[in-house]
């Protein structure tokens, strides 16, 4: 068994020494709050723990597979870059038997292409000679349908990462993707802002998960531009103009990393010179709190992962600055909480203990059957 259940403006800055001044404002004030978890407020979990009569299980699982080490830079673009850590993780999703599963930072083909790798122990070794071509498809084997998302970097002339979607074909289907295969062109994605990153990308797609039709909404929001953030983040709950957003159907499941971590108390360092430096004026906790909140809480989403887990969260994602909680599930429907493998007692992380920043979430949920009015 892997789980066992326990119990934000600045003006831009045009000159260098005001980003230094900033630093060493700031820095005494971050070091005071240097642990994440003292600063978390108090969170009141209200999900119930019986599912009613009739309703259907879903195990879902969320996972950023990237990895920051120095030895997935350059062509990996910090993409998930070894394959005794593709084989753990393959491993651990054939075992854990998710229905649904929500990539983010997967190796895209092409970034394997034009050049050749000399180090065995690196998943683009000998590209031309491996027959899946597809990462996605490697770590979730052929029981799976598969819509992937990519943005190409107009100076490369193609992608640096996959964003992925999945359903089990024993468990539902995908629109716009015929069962079992692994398609480019199902679903949307977000619009994405002048200037921003195209290697980040949220998207959404329509499955029918046990007769139930569902917006699946994976994210991977900016993490370098708190302007660029915003502006994914608020196309999950909000229309642009004549574009729907991204979870606009009556029951939609949004997970994945969101680069936010609502339980800091506040900005740290880093998304506190991000914010000044790009000069938005936007409170993006403000825009979560609009819309995300416990179950019961009269919010339009509810958590299923993080307070609804444990008091106070366990953290997602580890960095040289510090421990977050970033990655999340949410619904407006479902009943049911997650558990953060490696970090819940009694759980393993995915990856085999190295590899990943970030820790999967996985997730036994109840979906009502079709004609049942969602939970709220």
């Amino acid at each position: 068994m892997i789980a066992k259940r326990p119990g934000q403006s600045g003006r831009r800055l045009r000159r260098m020494w005001k980003p230094a001044l900033l630093l060493l404002l700031v820095l005494p004030l971050v070091a005071s709050n240097a642990d994440p978890l003292l600063r978390r407020g108090a969170y009141i979990a209200m999900m119930p723990t019986d599912p009613p009569a009739g309703w259907l299980p879903l195990r879902i699982l969320t996972a950023n597979i990237g990895n920051l080490s120095l030895g997935c830079l350059d062509h990996y673009n910090n993409k998930l870059c070894y394959t005794v850590v593709e084989t753990a993780i393959a491993a651990s999703i054939s075992r854990l038997r998710p229905d649904v599963v929500f990539l983010q930072e997967v190796l895209h083909p092409s970034q394997c292409e034009g050049w050749i790798e000399d180090d065995p122990d690196k998943v683009c070794y000998k590209f031309g000679e491996q027959v899946e071509k597809y990462q996605p498809r490697r770590l979730l084997g052929p029981e799976y349908t598969i819509a992937c998302f990519a943005r190409a970097y107009p100076a490369l002339g193609h992608p640096l990462g996959l964003e992925c979607i999945a359903v089990r074909v024993d468990a539902g289907s995908i629109e716009e993707c015929s069962p079992g295969e692994l398609c480019l062109d199902a679903g949307r994605l977000d619009r994405l802002e002048d200037g921003c990153d195209p290697g980040f990308a949220v998207a959404s797609v329509v499955a029918h998960l046990r007769g139930l039709r569902v917006a699946l909404v994976n994210v991977h929001a900016n993490s370098r531009d708190y302007r660029c953030r915003v502006a994914a983040i608020r196309q999950i709950f909000e229309r642009q103009g004549d574009i729907p957003a991204l979870a606009s159907e009556p029951y939609s499941l949004i997970a994945g990393d969101f680069n936010l971590d609502p339980f800091a108390g506040g900005p740290d360092l880093i998304e506190f010179l991000d914010r000044t430096l790009h000069g938005s004026d936007d409170d993006l906790i403000q825009l979560w709190d609009q819309y995300v909140g416990a179950y019961g809480s009269g919010r339009s989403y509810y958590y299923h992962s993080g307070p609804a887990e444990y008091q106070p969260p366990y953290p997602t994602a580890y960095s040289v600055f510090g421990r977050k909680i970033v990655d999340h599930v949410l619904s407006n429907f479902a009943l049911g909480t997650c558990i953060t493998l490696g970090e819940a007692p009694g759980t393993e992380r995915i990856d085999g203990g190295w590899g990943m920043d970030h820790r999967a979430i996985v997730g036994d949920l109840w979906i009502p059957p079709p004609g049942v009015e969602p939970a709220r």
